[in-house]
């Protein structure tokens, strides 16, 4: 497993984690605000990660960092769905 994958894995494991326990208090004193912290910087993880190695050339690297970004990204909406996160609180 390379670097960029772990760091991927790992990201995406965090944002899932995040959002069963911050998903169901979204509503409370904005809490969703650390769910898109937690998720801005998992997604920037996964775009650093593959630059900080060696051997791979640029282009390799960036197709790898931003399938990285674009896995984050698609854990970031799915735990949106499954913590149950309420977008529109106190709105009506």
């Amino acid at each position: 497993m390379t670097r960029a994958n772990a760091v991927a894995l790992a990201g995406s494991t965090l944002i899932l984690v995040a959002a069963m326990l911050i998903g169901p208090r979204s509503c409370e004193s904005g809490a969703s605000n650390g769910y898109l912290l937690i998720g801005g910087v998992a997604m920037l993880g996964c775009l650093i990660a593959p630059f900080l190695g060696r051997g791979a050339p640029v282009a390799g690297r960036g197709r790898v960092a931003l399938r990285g970004a674009l896995i984050c990204g698609g854990v970031w909406m799915l735990g949106l769905v499954l913590g149950g996160f309420r977008i529109m609180c106190r709105l009506f």
